[in-house]
């Protein structure tokens, strides 16, 4: 069989494999006839009655040595940590054949961004009125519902002051991952603007273990900070 042959052999398993419904089935892929090692590629769903059992989606790569013994070599597995479909909780799993076992030799956490096509939004973050407070937590899963555990977070932030235009400190808001005075990688400042002068910044803010945020605030008076939040998308 020369190559064209075995290219369009391999085509036909696949239109088979793909005619069995998605991810089922396998092909496979067979070298010279004097070798007689077989490599399978197999895509298959992984269920089970707990998620903690792996239910998910695997990818095992299957060997066959000169008797006929067929073993799994090693396996790439997406597989979900909760019983709900919660893609924050899923691990992409590698593991490779080990003394006559097949063992897990790294876990890695699924990341990514989510973009929302409608702000997360809180009434306590609607243009309230705030005076000068330290770092204080927000609880993004209570306050606005975001999922928790999330990694980062991307803010707009708006703001106005009353007394801003005489003001020559860091009128403003300032959101962080810690809760370290005056330490955070965005700070919406409205002092030396004309009162009540709105100033806005977007950003991406990174969250705590928990997946929260901390504030701090500096105001020129009683009550005369007003401010809106809003979380525009967020990495799980």
């Amino acid at each position: 069989m020369n190559a064209e042959e075995r290219i369009a052999a391999l085509e036909r398993r696949i239109a088979r494999l793909e005619n069995r419904g998605p991810l089922m089935g396998a092909f496979t892929m067979k070298p010279a006839a004097t070798n007689t090692v077989v490599d399978e590629l197999r895509v298959e769903r992984l269920c089970s009655g707990t998620a903690a059992d792996g239910i998910g989606v695997g990818l095992p790569f299957m060997v066959e040595d000169a008797s006929g013994n067929v073993d799994e070599a090693g396996n790439i597995d997406v597989v979900l940590t909760t019983a709900a479909h919660a893609t924050q909780a899923a691990e992409m799993r590698f593991g490779v054949l080990g003394n006559t076992r097949l063992a897990l030799k790294s876990g890695y956490q699924v990341y990514g961004f989510v973009p929302l096509l409608a702000p997360l939004t809180s009434t306590s973050w609607d243009g309230d009125a705030y005076s000068t407070a330290a770092k204080t937590l927000i609880d993004l899963s209570a306050v606005f519902s975001a999922p928790a555990g999330i990694k980062a977070a991307l803010f707009r932030i708006v703001c106005r002051d009353s007394g801003s235009a005489a003001s020559t400190s860091n009128l403003g808001v300032m959101l962080s991952p810690n809760d370290t005075a005056s330490n955070g990688p965005v700070h919406c400042r409205v002092d030396g603007l004309p009162n009540d002068v709105l100033g806005e910044e977007n950003a991406v803010v990174p969250c705590d273990a928990n997946g929260d945020v901390y504030y701090q605030l500096t105001a020129s008076g009683a009550s005369t900070l007003d401010v809106w939040l809003q979380i525009w998308g967020y990495w799980i």
